[in-house]
Formats: C-alpha cells, sequence, structure tokens
C-alpha cells in the first residue's frame, strides 16, 4: 500500500465511513475526501482528511483530477422512512454523474440482501431476489451504477457487503440479556446467520482500493461460505459474560413453525482478486462488544 492515494467516501460519517477513515489514517498514507453531512473537521485528521458537504459534491468531485477512488457507501438505513430510501437512489445518481466526470474509478456499496434468504451460497452470478423495500432499493442502485458505467472506461465494481456484526439488532439484546436479566430467549433456534466484523469489512475495502488489478462487476464480501446458528451466537455470548464475571445465563428456547432465516454468500472471487480473507471471530467481536 505504498502508492500514494487520494480516495473520496461518502457516507464518511457513518460507522463505516468512520472506521475506515481512521484504519486509512493508520495504516496506509492514502490521504481522504470525506464527503458528509455529519462528520466535522477534526485535529486528529492531521491534514490527510479534508471533510466536505455533501451539497459539493456535483461541482467539487469533476474538478478534481487526482482522485483515485470513489467509494459510494452513503445510503439510507433499512429501518427509515420509504420516502429517505428513495432519496438514497436519487443521491446516488448525483454521485454517479459526478463520479464519472472525475474519471476516477469507482466502487458502489451494496448489500448481499439482494440475495434475500437462502439455503444455499449465492455466488455474483446468482440472480437477485430482493425481498423488502431496502433490498430492492440497494438492487436498483446497483442498476443504476451500471447505466452510467457500464459503457464506460471507467473501472467501477458493486460490492455487495454481508451485514456488520456490530450493528444487527441480534447480538446487543442478547448481551444486554446475559448482563441484566440472565436469560436468553429464543424463538425458533435453526436460523443460520453470517454477519463479519466491521474490522473485517474494512480490511476488505481497503483491500479492494489497493487492488490494482481489473475490478469485476460485483464483488460478494462476506464469511465466505460459513455460518453460524443463533444457539451458537447465544452460548458464546453466556459463555463470554460469565467469563467477565456475570451469572450463568440460562438459554431458553421455544420452538416455532417459521421457516428459519439461512443466509451465507459464496465470496471467493473477492478472496482471489483482493488476497483478502475475513480474519476477525464471531466471538472476538462478541467481546469487543462487551
Amino acid at each position: 500500500m505504498k502508492k500514494k492515494r487520494l480516495i473520496a467516501l461518502t457516507g464518511a460519517g457513518g460507522g463505516i465511513g468512520r472506521a475506515l477513515i481512521q484504519s486509512i489514517l493508520s495504516d496506509t498514507n492514502w490521504d481522504v475526501l470525506a464527503f458528509s453531512g455529519s462528520l466535522e473537521q477534526s485535529p486528529e485528521f492531521a491534514g490527510r482528511v479534508r471533510v466536505v458537504r455533501n451539497e459539493e459534491i456535483p461541482t467539487l468531485l469533476p474538478s478534481l483530477k487526482d482522485v483515485d477512488t470513489c467509494l459510494h457507501m452513503a445510503f439510507s438505513r433499512r429501518f427509515r422512512s420509504n420516502s429517505d430510501i428513495a432519496l438514497s437512489l436519487d443521491f446516488s445518481s448525483v454521485v454517479y454523474k459526478a463520479a464519472k466526470s472525475c474519471g476516477c474509478r469507482v466502487i458502489n456499496l451494496s448489500t448481499v440482501g439482494v440475495y434475500a434468504g437462502n439455503s444455499t451460497f449465492p455466488d455474483e452470478t446468482t440472480v437477485p431476489t430482493p425481498d423488502s423495500l431496502y433490498s430492492m432499493a440497494k438492487y436498483g442502485s446497483e442498476v443504476l451504477f451500471e447505466s452510467y458505467f457500464g459503457d464506460s472506461d471507467v473501472s467501477h465494481t458493486n460490492v455487495r457487503l454481508s451485514g456488520i456484526a456490530q450493528s444487527q439488532r441480534v447480538l446487543p439484546i442478547f448481551i444486554d440479556n446475559a448482563k441484566n436479566v440472565g436469560k436468553i430467549q429464543i424463538t425458533g433456534g435453526k436460523q443460520q446467520f453470517s454477519w463479519i466484523d466491521i474490522d473485517d469489512a474494512v480490511a476488505a475495502l481497503i483491500a479492494l482500493i489497493a487492488f490494482d488489478g481489473d475490478w469485476r462487476e460485483i464483488y460478494n464480501v462476506s464469511l465466505d461460505r460459513q455460518r453460524y446458528s443463533i444457539v451458537d451466537l447465544a452460548e458464546i455470548v453466556s459463555a463470554v459474560a460469565e467469563s467477565r464475571g456475570f451469572e450463568k445465563t440460562e438459554i431458553e428456547i421455544t420452538p416455532s413453525d417459521d421457516k428459519p432465516i439461512c443466509v451465507g454468500w459464496n465470496s471467493e472471487a473477492f478472496i482471489s482478486d483482493t488476497g483478502w480473507k475475513p480474519r476477525v471471530t464471531i466471538e472476538e467481536t462478541i467481546k469487543k462488544m462487551f
């Protein structure tokens, strides 16, 4: 990563954006142009990060010819209103147009949620089957992205990122119950998940930016065909809680006839191209969250 780069980020004030900036400052010599509606210029950025308001994207980004890569991460969270999600698509169009004028490489951050629940491990050739407004909007952003860059010489790719373990509802609830209630209640028990740690997600994005070969049109970034059950998660939380001095946690499972969630994805293409691999275990993630 010795090559000096200027990286433009949208969504720089979000959880992944902030973690990515910190990793760039710690592990690379890259500079950052951070577009955000919430991030403020900070002394800790030490001159390597310039924070700019989102409103300046249409005029500023096309004028900069030294940007190496534009990473578009800004998008409404899945629990926000329908209008917020729609506005995210409008904003994405603004970013794509500006980035195309800039001529830099462009990464669009999407989600593996476009595949919905599955019992197999979809790869990038699997036909998307969005099952929510959010995942449909994310797939729509991919289609819009390709309409801007598909016929151009600009290097570009969509990254379908796995859910981040720290941002899911299950683990914080389990940890809170282990600490304060002494019981974790599970309905079903057959659900299987495949989240990655935020540190692994950030490392993946840095690996992709550092990779100077030809990007593929789409990359899945996930645990790569690994899963863990909801009962495994509860047992790990219980063990960590006990190691931290809390009382032993009771795990109560209530059977359910509901079809269990079963997710996991094939990330072989991304691993092959970039050399990245997920390294943080779910137990390590849970320990960090306590």
